[in-house]
């Protein structure tokens, strides 16, 4: 029997899809530091924590996500860009609300802005350090430190367990 995903081989030349089964640390740390752009799109407000993107970032990887997750705490600190609806309110979200139409053409419209900014940097083999993407990456490292398990741990300590 073909999956929804076997379905698409066919459609090869122009679409590209991956799903990855059994997803594990050592994927993980190969994917994490070899990629240019970590998407991230998960339904505000039901993301976890997202600790894929934290990695990402020690490896100067950009982030392109939806405002949820880890990423609300770097949505300021030019790792990226954000896109799709944001959940503002102290209120547990609705799953019937879900926006999925509005955030993929968000997404799509934020994807030619982050392409074209990729391929200004580098034009035909010739780099420009002045670019915006190399500026991103560097602020990507360098915030990368806050992201830790001491940290989050102190803060739980503070916030969470000590009430």
């Amino acid at each position: 029997m073909l999956t929804a995903i076997d379905s698409l081989e066919s459609h090869r030349d122009v679409l590209r899809v991956m799903m990855l089964e059994n997803y594990d640390t050592f994927l993980g740390k190969l994917l994490s530091n070899s990629v240019d752009v970590w998407l991230n799109n998960p339904l505000p407000p039901f993301e976890a924590s997202g600790t894929s993107g934290m990695k990402a970032i020690l490896n100067g990887v950009l982030q392109l996500s939806t405002l949820d997750g880890w990423v609300v705490e770097a949505a300021d600190k030019n790792v990226g860009w954000i896109f799709g609806w944001q959940h503002h309110t102290q209120e547990i979200g609705d799953e019937r609300n879900l926006r999925l139409l509005e955030d993929s053409s968000l997404l799509y419209q934020m994807l030619e802005k982050v392409v074209s900014l990729y391929y200004q940097t580098n034009a035909q083999g010739k780099l420009n350090p002045d670019s915006d993407w190399i500026t991103k990456m560097i602020h990507a490292i360098s915030e990368a430190g806050f992201f830790n398990t001491e940290r989050m741990v102190e803060e739980y300590q503070t916030k969470i367990w000590s009430m």
